[in-house]
C-alpha cells in the first residue's frame, strides 16, 4: 500500500509540474509548511507557459465532492489540491468546488490552506450543514459558500435490470420494500462501536415502521474494517425488528 501511495504521489507531482510549469521542487516541498501558506498560494505566479495544457483554453476547473478537506488528509490530498488551485488561478481559470466536507481542522496552517481554497473559488458547495458550522466557528469567509448536498445526489439512477440482479443476489424480489443503508467504521470519520450501533438501531426502527427490509450497501473493503464486515455485524446484532441483508459491491465505483 505504501508503494502504491508513493507512486500516486509521484504521478500527482509530475502532473502538477506539467500543469503549473513554473512551480519548483522547493515550492512543492514547503508549499504548505508554515502559517503564511495562504498568502503564498494566493501570490503564486507561474514562470512560463505550461507545456501540457493552457488553462486559458478552459472555462473553469471543477473539483468534485469529497471529505478530504481536513486534518486527516491534509498532507496527502489537501496541500496538493491547494497547489494545483494556485497554479490554475494564476492563469485566471475560475475554480469551482462541489459537495465538499470540511473538518476536523486542528491548527492554523490547516485552516489557512482550506480557507485559501474557499477564497480562491468562484463557488464552493458543501455537502452538509455541519461543514458550514465548522467554517463559521473558524471565521472562514463564506461569500462563495452554499450547502448543495453530496455529489451522489446528481447521479443518474441505474437501469432497472441492474437493481433487480442486485436484489436477487440477496434474495429480495424486485417489488420488495427496502431501505438502503451504508456505514463505515474508520478513525477519520470519528465513528465508534457505540455510535454505529445507535445508528443501526435507528435504521432498523425506521425500516420496521415502514414494513421494509434493510439493505446494507458495502462499497469499500478498506482494512482494518471492511464495510461488508461492519454491516454484517450490525445486521446480526439482536434484537432486530426488520430483516437485514448485506449487498457487497466490493469497492467504490
Amino acid at each position: 500500500d505504501q508503494v502504491a501511495a508513493e507512486g500516486l504521489e509521484f504521478r500527482f507531482v509530475e502532473t502538477l509540474h506539467r500543469v503549473c510549469a513554473g512551480i519548483s521542487d522547493d515550492e512543492i516541498e514547503v508549499g504548505c509548511s508554515d502559517d503564511t501558506v495562504g498568502p503564498q498560494l494566493a501570490a503564486y505566479r507561474p514562470s512560463r507557459q505550461p507545456p501540457l495544457l493552457d488553462p486559458r483554453d478552459y472555462q473553469l476547473a471543477l473539483f468534485a465532492g469529497g471529505g478530504n478537506l481536513n486534518h486527516i488528509w491534509f498532507e496527502t490530498l489537501t496541500c496538493w489540491r491547494a497547489m494545483l488551485v494556485a497554479g490554475l488561478r494564476a492563469y485566471g481559470l475560475p475554480v469551482v468546488f462541489s459537495g465538499q466536507g470540511i473538518g476536523p481542522i486542528e491548527d492554523d496552517r490547516e485552516r489557512a490552506v482550506i480557507a485559501y481554497l474557499v477564497d480562491a473559488s468562484s463557488s464552493f458547495g458543501l455537502r452538509e450543514p455541519t461543514s458550514l458550522d465548522v467554517m463559521r466557528n473558524l471565521g472562514f469567509g463564506l461569500g462563495p459558500v452554499e450547502v448543495v448536498g453530496d455529489d451522489a445526489i446528481g447521479l443518474a439512477p441505474p437501469p432497472g435490470e441492474i437493481v433487480d440482479r442486485a436484489l436477487a443476489a440477496i434474495s429480495l424480489a424486485p417489488d420488495s420494500h427496502y431501505l438502503v443503508a451504508h456505514a463505515r467504521r474508520a478513525d477519520y470519520l470519528g465513528t465508534n462501536d457505540n455510535r454505529l450501533r445507535a445508528w443501526a438501531d435507528a435504521v432498523d426502527a425506521q425500516a420496521a415502521e415502514r414494513g421494509a427490509a434493510v439493505v446494507g450497501l458495502a462499497i469499500n473493503h478498506q482494512s482494518p474494517h471492511p464495510e461488508s464486515e461492519t454491516l454484517a455485524s450490525l445486521a446480526s446484532a439482536a434484537p432486530r425488528q426488520a430483516q437485514w441483508h448485506v449487498l457487497d459491491c466490493g469497492t467504490s465505483p
